[in-house]
């Protein structure tokens, strides 16, 4: 469900920056979802992990600006590492966008205000 809004919002904002959206990346530790049936966790250490190959090897690939997107916790954490660990390792930015941060905003607000149900996470 995260991976789905942070794809939405990352199409918003590749159109406004003229840009291309990978497509999701489904490896996150699930937390409180690890019992349902069939799910797949990943510990964190596998998804930054995943994450930085991917931002990496688009940058090899020449894109020169790699932000990564994630909704809420927890793959804002992973995220965040993978980001600062490619800053780290490389000198040169590679960002994250949390959504959840994203959506609290003052300006996000007004494109949701009185929508009925939860916007939180749908």
């Amino acid at each position: 469900m995260h991976a789905h809004w942070a794809h939405a919002l990352s199409v918003v904002l590749a159109r406004k920056a003229n840009g291309l959206v990978f497509p999701p990346s489904y490896a996150c530790y699930a937390g409180a979802t690890r019992s349902f049936r069939g799910t797949v966790s990943f510990e964190y250490a596998e998804q930054v992990d995943t994450l930085k190959r991917i931002a990496l090897r688009l940058y090899k690939a020449g894109f020169r600006r790699v932000v990564l997107v994630g909704g809420t916790n927890p793959e804002d954490t992973a995220g965040m590492i993978a980001a600062r660990e490619l800053f780290d390792e490389t000198e040169k930015p590679f960002l994250f966008l949390k959504c959840e941060t994203l959506l609290a905003s003052p300006q996000a607000k007004t494109l949701y205000a009185g929508y009925p149900g939860s916007s939180h996470e749908t």
